[in-house]
């Protein structure tokens, strides 16, 4: 498949092309992200208009040095704008994202977006070191898919370091005997409509 766009035949980032299905024979159309939202705004008669989001690094609070790409997509009348860490063109690591109105300013979205970033690279949950520990008795991540275990278990990412399972448990046992709990949270909230848990990215 071509990694150029079939609108405008500009290259497309690895994480922000669009593959629209074709029917039985066709194998379809790649999108940019810009000329999906535009066809998209186009055919729901919204009030869109694509932003272009420059990379940025953002220090967190060890000193290092993370950078990240933006992603901006419509899904109906909502935007959804990811920010994601980038190593070499590869997405790894920290992840951030905000849901809102398609119709409002997407800069004041950005805005929100920007302050969860800064506020979770505020934090540290694990020591920094080759076989790292709960630093604090609590921890916060991302559950992905673990090509490893073909998805058996999970692979999570914690302070923007891929953790295994196993690696998980190891950590865990510095804790035998104690009680813990356990809570999962949607990595979305919909700004101006959704506040709960508004502090969890």
């Amino acid at each position: 498949m071509s990694d150029c766009c079939q609108n405008c035949n500009k290259a497309i980032r690895s994480h922000d092309g669009v593959h629209l299905m074709g029917v039985e024979g066709d194998p379809g159309t790649l999108l940019c992200g810009r000329c999906y939202n535009e066809m998209m705004s186009v055919s729901m008669e919204l009030d869109f208009e694509h932003p272009d989001f420059a990379p940025i690094s953002v220090t967190d609070c060890a000193g290092d040095d993370h950078d990240f790409e933006f992603r901006t997509h419509l899904h109906g009348e909502v935007v959804k704008i990811d920010a994601l860490e980038v190593h070499n063109g590869e997405v790894k690591g920290y992840e951030f994202s905000v849901l809102g109105d398609a119709e409002e300013d997407p800069m004041d979205l950005f805005r929100v977006l920007y302050q969860r970033m800064r506020d979770e690279l505020g934090k540290k949950y694990l020591t920094n070191a080759d076989h790292p520990q709960i630093a604090e008795g609590s921890v916060k991540g991302r559950v992905e898919w673990d090509e490893e275990t073909d998805g058996d278990l999970p692979r999570l990412v914690i302070d923007g370091r891929e953790i295994s399972w196993h690696e998980m448990g190891r950590m865990l046992m510095s804790y035998e005997g104690w009680r813990f709990e356990l809570e999962v949270h949607d990595c979305d909230d919909m700004v101006g409509v959704v506040q709960a848990d508004s502090d969890e990215s």
